[in-house]
């Protein structure tokens, strides 16, 4: 299993987004970035979305940030995983098997990933 993590000011967006892809719906919107660090992520927004992988995603670009242009100052050199095809963020989505946003009140919301809604809050 692996841990990603995702940086955003809107997880009901991204969530509702990765249940459809699930659901072989559309695919998320744009490029989209996860790290397998935490504090990599915090650098992106409010809200923390962190997600559990069955396995790991085909197709998605592994690279580093403050390289070839792509800079943020506050996250130093990091890892950055980077699905900006179709084919990958279905993938990633499909792998998705659990996931929880970190609220900045420091509550915790656990995720149904079929359809994107609260499960419990904590």
């Amino acid at each position: 299993m692996n841990n990603f993590y995702h940086g955003c000011n809107n997880p009901a967006e991204i969530l509702k987004a990765v249940a459809a892809a699930k659901q072989g719906q559309a695919a998320i919107k744009g490029d989209f970035h996860v790290a397998p660090k935490e504090m990599v992520a915090r650098n992106y927004g409010k809200y923390l979305v962190a997600f559990v992988l069955a396995a790991d995603v085909i197709g998605a670009h592994v690279g580093m940030i403050n390289k070839n242009g792509n800079m943020n100052a506050a996250v130093g050199n990091e890892v950055e995983v980077v699905m900006n095809n179709e084919a990958a963020k279905f993938d990633f989505a499909k792998k998705v098997i659990a996931a929880k946003v970190h609220c900045p009140d420091g509550r915790v919301a656990e995720i149904n990933v079929e359809n994107g809604e609260i499960v419990n809050v904590a």
